[in-house]
């Protein structure tokens, strides 16, 4: 009875190690990326924004007022005007001094119907 009995402890002994091998090897492939399996869902749709009106250059520049500054002192202010004529676009510019001087320079450019300069 004794070798029965070694006999059924050498099976037991078996199964048991076995299954803890078919355990670990299931534990450790869980842990490398058994996640990366599982299909993904989709995400939510969301709605796209709206694209905005694409702006001309008469629309950006007409009435447009830039400062000019040296470090924090204010120097000039420059100011645009915008007129649509048949030869193009004409921009005007007039760039005033802060300075305590009244000096005034005014600008003139001609756009062609491409947008590209012609005259200045």
């Amino acid at each position: 009875m004794s070798s029965n009995k070694r006999g059924g402890r050498a099976i037991l002994a078996a199964l048991l190690i076995g299954g803890l091998l078919i355990a670990a090897s299931l534990l450790a492939a869980c842990a490398e990326g058994g996640s990366a399996k599982l299909p993904t869902t989709a995400p939510f749709p969301s709605p796209t924004p709206r694209p905005t009106a694409r702006v001309t250059i008469a629309e950006a520049l007409d009435g447009a007022r830039f400062t000019l500054h040296l470090g924090e002192q204010l120097v000039g202010v420059e100011e645009f005007a915008v007129q649509s004529t048949e030869a193009g676009l004409v921009v005007y510019s007039e760039l005033r001094s802060n300075q305590g001087l009244e000096l005034l320079q005014r600008r003139t450019l001609l756009l062609s119907s491409a947008d590209t300069p012609v005259g200045y």
